[in-house]
């Protein structure tokens, strides 16, 4: 016998705050695992920092684009058809699913306003918002993002064309707005406290979040059982390796040294994790 619908867990939201190279991806599967949630195709949909973030415009697709396979076709509806996004979402809820997301690392850089808007718009829905941010280390995070865009080949996010070698790309890219943006934890964190307050938003933290007392805080607040057996299966490594020192990481620690304090403040763990 199914339960009463007023018995039923409430329907929930998750919507991933970042951060780039913070393990989203590894979040997202993990939600995937759990027969309560439903997430549609993507695990990032882009389409509240395409519509909104001037550096990020390149993720607002054409109608030519939309034609081009199933999933493009719906990121352009939903940027473009008010309410789709929403509503596209609410569809996926049923008796047997209660949570879904949308993990899109970009979304660190979306504003007060807008998030508001997002809750506003799934709050009419009956669907509860629910915000997860993960942070870490500043300087890890910008030398695995740096990485990560050179063996992919992109140079639309702050590592000027042509360039191949690791200290040079990282010395343009971590003084770029888009490194700035995806960086920036502390406005991030701020901005997301003052829309979801403490219940409705969780920060993890990358260093220790493959641990199982954190593996299962993060369940419980997204509302599915833990999993551990894939707990060390990290998920869009870099091929290659990382160097340790490029000598720009002073430099890099002095541009983001309000994100330390901030961190160090508000989440004293950091101080022992980012060294």
């Amino acid at each position: 016998m199914s339960l009463p619908t007023s018995l039923l867990p409430k329907k929930t939201f998750i919507l991933g705050l970042g951060h780039q190279r913070t393990g989203t991806t590894w979040v997202s599967k993990h939600l995937l695992r759990s027969k309560r949630f439903r997430r549609g195709p993507l695990k990032e949909y882009h389409i509240w920092n395409a519509l909104d973030v001037d550096v990020m415009a390149g993720h607002r697709l054409s109608e030519e684009d939309a034609a081009s396979d199933a999933p493009s076709t719906l990121r352009y509806r939903m940027q473009n058809e008010d309410g789709f996004y929403f509503d596209y979402f609410k569809r996926l809820y049923s008796l047997r699913y209660r949570v879904s997301a949308d993990f899109t690392p970009a979304y660190s850089s979306l504003s007060e306003t807008r998030l508001r808007a997002i809750k506003d718009q799934f709050q009419q829905r009956q669907i509860d918002v629910k915000a997860v941010v993960i942070i870490r280390d500043p300087i890890a995070r910008i030398k695995s993002a740096t990485r990560f865009n050179l063996e992919r080949g992109n140079f639309d996010e702050g590592i000027p064309s042509g360039v191949t070698n690791f200290a040079d790309a990282l010395g343009h890219y971590y003084q770029s707005p888009h490194c700035e943006l995806r960086t920036s934890y502390h406005q991030t964190i701020e901005r997301a406290s003052r829309v979801f307050g403490a219940d409705n938003l969780y920060v993890s933290v990358f260093e220790n979040m493959f641990k199982e007392k954190k593996i299962r805080a993060l369940s419980k607040f997204c509302g599915v059982p833990a999993v551990f057996d894939e707990k060390k299966n990290r998920i869009n490594k870099t091929l290659t390796e990382v160097p340790e020192e490029t000598g720009l990481e002073d430099d890099i620690r002095a541009h983001y040294q309000e994100v330390y304090d901030y961190c160090f403040e508000n989440y004293p763990v950091t101080r022992k994790l980012w060294v």
